[in-house]
């Protein structure tokens, strides 16, 4: 062999036995990635990793993940069902089990895993159930798997994953013999980016369209939905505290509801929502923290009427973002996996370091509002905000509600339609009708062109409509039609 030749084969040797290297390394960064992802999803309450088997090769691994979902409160629910007989022998036998899904996962690794993705890792995972819900998948589904996830880790420490769920129709118990329920589904795929240890991520996705109806002809259609967010943790030492936006929005809503036999004089009625968006966000602002939420329509009819544009708007604002995180973290503890069942709260007796923490985000003048709730009448819009923040409170404060009165600093606005009020207050509407007229008459509330207005506000101690005291006495003299 010319030493031509021994060089050309040392270099070949070489490339490999570095290409093998570098996968191998690859491969335990990988490894090392997916331990911390299971490590934070057991950080979760009532998530628990009851079984892992991972191998790993040279260019692929294999991962193998069994997690029980609810385990220890539905055991606990169990327990506390035999303990007081059951509701019936038959219901004795049939125990409440936890929900296990096993994540089967395939890994390329290797500086040339994924050519198309410039990946440095390629897995293919798919979602298996249990013997008890895989049969009523198999229905649903048959051949095909119900979930699956293709995920990519680059050589900057990011990631992105596709998750995806086939669609299906089947048939559904109806609510009387023979008016089976008919459920389509068009199936959904969600696109998720991760920045480097999980700081930041996005999340895109879409479901076609959900369809259910009757033989009867009742029917409900959304379609079009889309969702996207993106969140980034709030603190570094903070792994499940996130700030964000998350937007879900659904081109059409469409249904029929036709009348049955059990009021067959009633007609049916129909429902039409266009460009229905749903957000809501968790903003920094600061080392405070804002909670906004936001739903509304474009098109909303009820029986070809229109209401829309129609809106609802909350809010809470100026949270204390290291007290939120605090309340988050005592919350999930109280709840972990690690907490013996004896010692986790109930819903009517929350943890005591729960409380403490969250009376101790209120003495940061937290602030409520209904920011606007509104839809259209034949009298215009009706419309209604409210605000309500606590100055300067102490914890001490809320052992008396008198304590509080002074620290209260409220207002609302309302513009209500007075036709649909009084039709709404039925034999009593006469009753109701004086009361409003003596209202007005005060200067409490003023009358607009078929609309109710009034600006309330509970500031010191007092309160004010129209930036007038109430004064009952007074009020009680008037008494003519609107």
């Amino acid at each position: 062999m010319t030493l031509k030749k021994l060089v050309l084969a040392g270099s070949v040797v070489s490339v490999v036995v570095a290409y093998v290297a570098s996968a191998w390394l690859l491969g335990g960064q990988v490894e090392s990635a997916l331990n911390e992802r299971y490590a934070s999803a057991e950080r979760l309450p009532n998530v628990k990793i009851v079984k892992r088997e991972y191998h790993r090769g040279l260019l692929v691994s294999h991962d193998t993940v069994t997690v029980e979902l609810f385990g220890d409160a539905l055991r606990e629910l169990e327990e506390a069902r035999k303990a007081s007989g059951g509701k019936s022998p038959a219901a004795a036998n049939q125990p409440s089990e936890p929900l296990r899904l096993t994540v089967v996962s395939e890994i390329f690794h290797g500086p040339f895993a994924g050519f198309s993705e410039g990946a440095a890792a390629v897995v293919d995972s798919d979602v298996r159930f249990d013997e008890r819900l895989a049969g009523e998948i198999a229905k649903l589904f048959g051949d095909r798997k119900p979930l699956t996830v293709h995920t990519a880790y680059r050589f900057d420490g990011s990631a992105s994953s596709a998750v995806s769920s086939p669609g299906f129709v089947t048939t559904l118990a109806g609510s009387e013999a023979g008016a089976p329920n008919k459920l389509s589904w068009d199936g959904i795929r969600i696109d998720f980016g991760f920045e480097s240890a999980a700081k930041r991520y996005t999340a895109r996705g879409d479901a076609p369209k959900l369809e259910i109806g009757d033989d009867k002809g009742s029917r409900v259609t959304l379609s079009g939905l889309h969702f996207e967010g993106e969140q980034q943790r709030v603190f570094d030492d903070e792994p499940l505290l996130f700030s964000g936006t998350q937007k879900l929005t659904i081109e059409r809503i469409e249904g029929n509801f036709e009348a049955t036999p059990d009021s067959p004089g009633k007609l049916g009625t129909s429902l039409l929502l266009e460009k229905v968006a749903y957000d809501i966000g968790l903003v920094p602002d600061g080392e405070f923290l804002d909670l906004v939420w936001k739903t509304g329509a474009e098109v909303a009819q009820v029986d070809g009427r229109d209401y829309a544009p129609a809106r609802l708007e909350m809010s809470l604002k100026h949270l204390h973002a290291r007290t939120v995180a605090k309340l988050n973290r005592s919350i999930l503890d109280s709840y972990s996996n690690a907490t013996p069942a004896a010692q986790r709260p109930t819903a009517p007796a929350l943890d005591a370091r729960v409380v403490a923490t969250a009376m101790e985000l209120l003495v940061y003048d937290p602030q409520l509002g209904l920011d606007r709730i509104s839809f259209m009448s034949p009298d215009g819009e009706a419309r209604c905000s409210l605000s309500v923040k606590l100055k300067n409170a102490k914890v001490e404060d809320f052992a008396s509600p008198a304590l509080l009165v002074p620290r209260l600093d409220a207002s609302a606005e309302l513009a209500i339609p007075v036709a649909p009020l009084l039709a709404a207050s039925g034999e009593r509407a006469d009753q109701v009708q004086a009361i409003l007229s003596a209202l007005v008459q005060q200067g409490y509330v003023s009358h607009e062109g078929g609309l109710l207005r009034s600006r309330i506000v509970a500031r010191g101690g007092q309160i004010t409509f129209n930036g007038k005291a109430l004064d009952p006495a007074a009020m009680a003299g008037g008494a003519g039609a609107i």
